[in-house]
């Protein structure tokens, strides 16, 4: 190993030792981070930051030598950050406190489902009249730093069972229930740490990419400092993936049935995976796994069932869906729009929850629908769904992008990691000081965050997606004027995804462009805007697809393509008045902008127009048809100058 090499890992593994000695730093110093959010954000950018150098600086070593060494490192890694914070007390989130009261009614063989906190204290006290007043303090102590102590707790039966195993462990073990349940939360995200690393070598992909989510300063503290029922689905998620294609569908159902039973929004995933099985084999598959999930399902819940089991968690479901509200960028902006002034104004509720509702359920279709059968697109399609399920939910914690962040490393979706550590900001709305309108301003900085660091992943994939199926719809107009064995010139090629669909139907194809953008196999010839470098009668066809608007001499380009061409078949943005002229021009610069072109003059014409100087070089219009008349007016031309005869 050179010595610049040796350096660079020395460097990655002192910014993974400091990130974790920052984040034990918090767990030692007063206050807790609650109560210091502004102190406690400090460290986790600081630790961010130095984790994202290390991941950079440590790809190579990670991912250039022996697999069992990296998983190593990453999961030690992960557990050493996950402990630091875990060492922290309880003070981000006050869930695991609700967490802690369901363990104990659990374990004490009673169902936590059938009364609410404040319910069972108020029973307790009438049976017990004579508890002593110490008692009552602690129980209402107790009760009071609960949340939604007045609703029927949402867990499902299989984080009922973890929170008695903690209750029961502190019982037997000694110490508090709430560092035991923590501590289980953070060996099962080091679990899934381990499976993520063994999915991402079943896909063929870098195993590195599991430090996006070992490591990600959103998960240790959510996981470690705050503990959530989310580290128990996440591996069940990951192992989701590994299943598919090598595992029977009742064992794909049993899973996915358990991980509802740990996290019921892990549902989620749950029609992706369905649809990939049937992609992959049979609709039977997908059946079988279906009927078993939900027979797991309904097993976990039989040992609590009564008679109001069903109207208790409705109701409780209901307090989240139509009454929380939390860092939700998207609902506040859209309830904004349809007139709500909180306190001025009646809800909105009843109208915006069953669109955003639609919004999620239209996204996971998408998702759902766009499944191969491969491992590789059910974890992105993962991506989506929980981005869609996220983006739409009236409430955001930070910790409920845990299965997001984990779907995002199973794809290699960096972006989507630095999306998430914005998150956190969410923090600063329990700062007494932190009023409305810096809400409102830290709710803008995520989404523009979100959007600039997703945009800058995804960007160019989806343009290429774009142009691809642009090229597609180009191509599928283009070919009933194509004969067989006829030799093609693409001028104004562009990327070449035209002409490649053009080659790919069995014709020779030469692609022609001012400057080499081209993205193909094909041979490229660049020229200068006005004469091409080709020979008379070079070619049978020469396709112009939108591209004689852009030339500054258009008559010119049309001279040269019949020269070197018997035939042309010309695609052509046109408009009819003035005011769709600078529409289609204001268009048209900014798609391009979107290309990484510079805006330029452009040269529209009617159609009367292009008609015209088409038959001024002595070309016969064979044809020409609409295209579409709506914003976007364009048709196809096929002229030959040699008139219908080849």
């Amino acid at each position: 190993m050179s010595e610049t090499s040796a350096g660079e890992e020395g460097a990655w593994k002192i910014a993974l030792a400091l990130s974790v000695v920052l984040t034990l730093s918090v767990a030692l110093c007063e206050p807790a981070p609650r109560e210091a959010v502004g102190r406690f954000l400090g460290v986790v950018g600081l630790s961010a930051l130095l984790l994202g150098w290390g991941v950079r600086g440590g790809w190579t070593w990670l991912n250039g030598g022996p697999r069992w060494r990296a998983v190593t490192v990453i999961a030690g890694g992960a557990l050493a950050l996950r402990l630091a914070a875990w060492m922290a007390p309880v003070s981000l989130s006050d869930d695991v406190w609700r967490y802690v009261w369901d363990g104990a009614i659990v374990a004490a063989g009673e169902n936590p489902y059938a009364e609410t906190p404040r319910e069972r204290v108020r029973r307790v006290q009438g049976e017990f009249d004579g508890v002593s007043d110490e008692v009552d303090r602690a129980e209402r102590a107790e009760l009071e730093r609960l949340n939604s102590p007045d609703y029927h707790t949402v867990y499902p039966p299989g984080a009922q069972a973890v929170f008695a195993s903690a209750t029961i462990a502190a019982g037997w073990l000694g110490g508090v229930s709430e560092r035991w349940l923590r501590l289980v939360f953070v060996l099962a995200d080091l679990l899934a740490v381990l499976l993520i690393a063994r999915a991402l070598l079943a896909m063929r992909r870098a195993v590195g990419w599991a430090a996006l989510y070992a490591w990600h300063p959103l998960v240790v503290w959510e996981v470690g400092g705050g503990g959530h029922t989310e580290a128990l689905a996440v591996g069940l998620m990951v192992v989701l993936v590994l299943m598919l294609g090598r595992s029977r569908p009742w064992m794909v159902g049993a899973v996915i049935g358990l991980s509802a039973l740990a996290k019921l929004t892990f549902l989620i995933v749950s029609p992706l995976v369905g649809v990939a099985l049937w992609r992959r084999g049979r609709f039977r598959d997908a059946l079988i796994a279906a009927c078993v999930a939900v027979g797991v399902v309904v097993a976990g819940y039989m040992p609590f069932w009564f008679e109001d089991l069903i109207a208790n968690q409705r109701e409780s479901v209901a307090l989240y869906a139509g009454v929380f509200s939390f860092d939700a960028p998207l609902y506040y902006a859209a309830r904004y729009l349809l007139g709500y002034r909180e306190g001025v104004s009646d809800p909105v509720t009843h109208i915006l929850s069953p669109a955003l509702q639609l919004a999620t359920m239209a996204t996971l279709v998408a998702a759902t629908l766009w499944q191969d059968g491969s491992r590789r697109r059910l974890a992105s399609s993962m991506v989506v769904g929980w981005a869609g399920y996220l983006v739409f939910n009236p409430v955001l914690h930070p910790w409920y992008a845990l299965g997001l962040l984990a779907a995002a490393a199973l794809a290699g979706s960096w972006s989507v990691s630095l999306a998430g550590l914005a998150l956190m900001l969410s923090y600063l709305f329990y700062d007494p000081a932190v009023g409305r309108p810096e809400e409102i301003a830290v709710m803008v900085v995520q989404s523009v965050w979100a959007a600039a660091v997703v945009g800058w992943q995804m960007g160019p994939r989806a343009i290429t997606w774009a142009l691809r199926r642009r090229a597609k719809t180009k191509f599928d107009a283009v070919r009933p004027y194509l004969r067989p064995g006829d030799r093609v010139l693409d001028l104004g090629a562009g990327e070449g995804f035209v002409g490649a669909l053009v080659a790919e139907a069995g014709h020779e194809v030469v692609l022609a462009e001012v400057d080499d953008r081209n993205r193909t196999a094909l041979p490229m010839v660049t020229y200068d805007g006005e004469f091409l470098p080709l020979d008379d009668d070079q070619f049978d066809v020469a396709i112009i697809a939108y591209t004689l608007h852009h030339a500054r001499h258009p008559d010119q380009v049309l001279a040269e393509a019949a020269r070197v061409a018997r035939r042309l078949v010309i695609l052509e943005t046109v408009y009819e008045r003035s005011w769709d002229r600078r529409l289609v021009t204001f268009l048209d610069h900014s798609a391009n902008r979107l290309r990484g072109m510079a805006p330029e003059p452009l040269y529209f014409d009617r159609v009367e127009g292009w008609l015209e100087r088409l038959q001024a070089r002595s070309l016969k219009v064979l044809t020409w048809r609409w295209l579409g008349r709506g914003v976007h007016r364009h048709v196809i031309i096929v002229a030959d100058r040699q008139g219908a005869q080849r």
